[in-house]
C-alpha cells in the first residue's frame, strides 16, 4: 500500500500565497450600496472556489515514485499553471474594479457632500434673502399701520371736536332758550315787585310816625274802662302789629327782589334745586303785588277802627288821618292785578309740570 505523496513546500507556500492574496483586497467602505457589496463578495467566493478546486486536483494527478522524490533540501519550483495565472489576473483584475469601484464610491460621496453644502448655502441664501424681504415688509406694513392709525386719529378727532361743537352749540341753543324762559317768568314780576317796594317806601314814609305814636298812645282817663281796653287792644296792639307786619314785609320783598336779581344774572341752571328755587321766587313775586293792597286795607281797617271809638268816646278831633290809605292810585290798583295774575299763571304752569 503506498502512501500519498506529501505535496510539496513550493506548492504549498504556492497556495498559501493564493489563498491569502483574496485576503488584500479591501473591503469596499460602507459608502458602497448594498447591492455591490453583495455581488463583489459572490465574485470573490467564486474565484477562491475554483482556485482550491484545481489545486487539489493537480495534486491528485501526480505520482510520486522513488525515482521522482527529490531531496527534500533541495528547493523546490513549481511554475504556475496557465490556469492558475488566469485566475490570478482575474483577481488582478477583479481587486482593480474593486478599488475603482471604491474611488467611483468616494468620489460620489463627495460630490453628494459637495451638492448637498451647495444646497444647504443655496437654500440658506433663499432663507437669508426672504427673511430680508419680509422683514422689509413688516417695516412698510408697520410704517402704513401707524399711517393709517394716525390718519384715523386724526379723523376720529376732527369728528370729536364737530361734535363737541355741535353739542356745545345745541347747549347753548337750549341754554339760551332756558334762559330766555327764566327771564320771561321771572322780569315782569321783578319790575312789579320793584315799583311795588317804591310804593311801600312811600306809604311807610308817610304813616310810620302815626302807627308809632298810635303804639304809645294812652286813651283818655275819661273814658270808660271797658273803652279804653278796646283801645289798647285795637289801636295800641293793631299798631304794633301792623309795624311788626310791614318790617318783616319789606325784609322779606327786599330778599325776593335780591333772589330774583340773582336768578336773572345767572339764568338758567343745572343744579338740582334751582327749580325748587326758582318756583320758590316766582311764588314770592307774585305775592309782593298785593302788599299796597293789603297795607292800605290794613290801614284803612285801623282808621275805622279808631273813628268807632273816638264816636263812643265823645269826638273825633284827635283822631289821626289814615283816611288816605284807603284810596290808592288807579296804576297801583292795576298793576298789582296784572302782577298777580302773571305769578298766578305761572304757579298753575309750575304745578301742573309738577304733577
Amino acid at each position: 500500500m503506498s502512501k500519498e505523496p506529501k505535496d510539496k513546500p513550493e506548492l504549498k507556500a504556492t497556495l498559501e500565497i493564493i489563498e491569502e492574496e483574496p485576503k488584500t483586497v479591501r473591503e469596499p467602505e460602507a459608502e458602497m450600496t448594498a447591492e455591490e457589496i453583495a455581488v463583489a463578495e459572490r465574485e470573490k467566493a467564486q474565484l477562491l472556489a475554483g482556485l482550491l478546486a484545481n489545486a487539489a486536483a493537480k495534486r491528485s494527478e501526480r505520482v510520486v515514485t522513488p525515482e521522482s522524490a527529490v531531496s527534500v533540501s533541495e528547493p523546490v519550483f513549481v511554475p504556475p499553471t496557465p490556469e492558475l495565472q488566469a485566475m490570478a489576473a482575474d483577481v488582478d483584475e477583479i481587486t482593480a474594479e474593486l478599488q475603482e469601484l471604491e474611488q467611483q464610491n468616494k468620489t460620489m460621496v463627495k460630490a453628494r457632500a459637495a451638492a448637498v453644502a451647495a444646497d444647504e448655502a443655496t437654500h440658506k441664501a433663499r432663507v437669508a434673502a426672504l427673511n430680508e424681504k419680509r422683514n422689509a415688509a413688516d417695516a412698510k406694513a408697520r410704517e402704513l399701520r401707524l399711517l393709517q392709525a394716525n390718519a384715523e386719529l386724526t379723523l376720529l378727532t376732527e369728528q370729536h371736536e364737530l361734535e363737541a361743537a355741535r353739542q356745545s352749540a345745541l347747549a347753548a341753543q337750549s341754554r339760551q332758550e332756558k334762559d330766555n324762559s327764566v327771564r320771561d317768568r321771572v322780569q315782569p314780576l321783578y319790575e312789579t315787585a320793584r315799583r311795588v317796594r317804591a310804593e311801600l317806601d312811600v306809604i311807610f314814609t308817610e304813616h310810620l310816625p302815626t302807627l308809632k305814636r298810635l303804639y304809645a298812645a294812652n286813651a283818655p282817663m275819661t273814658w270808660p274802662g271797658a273803652l279804653q281796653k278796646e283801645f289798647w287792644e285795637t289801636v295800641v296792639t293793631g299798631a304794633e302789629k301792623r309795624l311788626s307786619e310791614f318790617r318783616r314785609m319789606l325784609i322779606g320783598l327786599d330778599q325776593t327782589i335780591v333772589d330774583a336779581e340773582k336768578i336773572l344774572a345767572r339764568g338758567w341752571s343745572d343744579d338740582a334745586t334751582f327749580p325748587a328755587d326758582l318756583r320758590h321766587v316766582v311764588q314770592d313775586l307774585g305775592l309782593a303785588a298785593e302788599y299796597v293792597r293789603n297795607v292800605r286795607e290794613s290801614l284803612a281797617e285801623l282808621t275805622d277802627k279808631l273813628h268807632s271809638i273816638f264816636e263812643r268816646g265823645g269826638g273825633v278831633a284827635d283822631v289821626p288821618d289814615l283816611a288816605r290809605a284807603t284810596s290808592p292810585a288807579r296804576e297801583v290798583q292795576a298793576m298789582a292785578a296784572h302782577a298777580k295774575e302773571q305769578a298766578q299763571e305761572i304757579v298753575e304752569t309750575q304745578t301742573r309740570a309738577t304733577v
